[in-house]
């Protein structure tokens, strides 16, 4: 089974988790499920070969948590 069924990706979660052959910045609101897609991406250039050594996957939270 790939990988990407298995995390359930809508829309342009998929779009973004498939597309490998273009570098990728994302902005969404809390809960939309961007880290979900770049996991994904991440895991579907793992599933096709890519040396892992040579990927980096990076996400940034702003604003404060109370």
């Amino acid at each position: 089974m790939p990988i990407l069924t298995g995390l359930d990706l809508k829309g342009e979660q998929l779009t973004a988790a498939e597309d490998l052959q273009a570098h990728l910045a994302g902005t969404a609101g809390a809960g939309t499920g961007e880290t979900r897609a770049q996991v994904g991406r991440y895991l579907h250039w793992v599933e096709v070969g890519a040396p892992v050594r040579t990927l980096n996957l990076s996400t940034h939270r702003s604003g404060t948590m109370l």
